[in-house]
């Protein structure tokens, strides 16, 4: 007699599955950057010992990838919560104030954020119509300025996110005095 198959697990939340999915993608395309630099650097490291020559536009190849790691890998440090926090005060705060706070941070970071989203797509508009390329390569520039503004911009819209998140219990009970 065959078993009846386990009724399957509910699925995630719509949301959770999204942020789920753009955190692997940005965290693949950190790596993918981070190993790219890496071969890159190699080769321009065997090249100059064995055939005493650099290999042209790897410092250029190298600055872009940089790009990408950083801009890309901002997102995933906001969700995580780790950013650089000024923590001085906090043994201090209640609970709630303690909420309130992270609440007020992500607002303005997301405003902050967003801003200089919006400023970089107006870069970006004014790179593609000036045509400028890396010197070497003459590797467009607009499509990483483009990239930028946006990954700027989903950045801003995690940390809105986090802001209005459904709060979690709060307790002020301080942690030493529960049993």
């Amino acid at each position: 007699m065959l078993a009846s198959p386990a009724a399957p697990a509910a699925a995630p939340a719509p949301r959770i599955v999204v942020t789920a999915r753009i955190q692997t993608l940005l965290t693949w395309t950190v790596a993918a950057a981070i190993f790219a630099m890496m071969l890159l650097q190699c080769a321009d490291v065997v090249a100059r010992k064995l055939l005493g020559i650099g290999l042209p536009g790897v410092v250029e190849l190298v600055e872009l990838l940089m790009l990408v790691t950083v801009f890309a890998g901002l997102p995933l440090a906001s969700l995580q919560g780790e950013h650089v926090l000024f923590d001085l005060f906090d043994p201090w705060l209640p609970a709630r104030l303690k909420h309130l706070q992270s609440r007020l941070a992500d607002l303005c970071c997301a405003a902050i954020l967003a801003g200089i989203g919006v400023l970089l797509f107006a870069r970006a508009a004014r790179t593609a119509s000036y045509g400028d390329t890396t010197p070497i390569l003459s590797i467009g520039l607009a499509n990483f300025h483009y990239a930028i503004a946006a990954l700027l911009l989903l950045t801003a819209a995690m940390h809105l996110g986090l802001a209005f998140a459904p709060a979690p219990s709060i307790d002020d009970t301080p942690p030493e005095a529960t049993p």
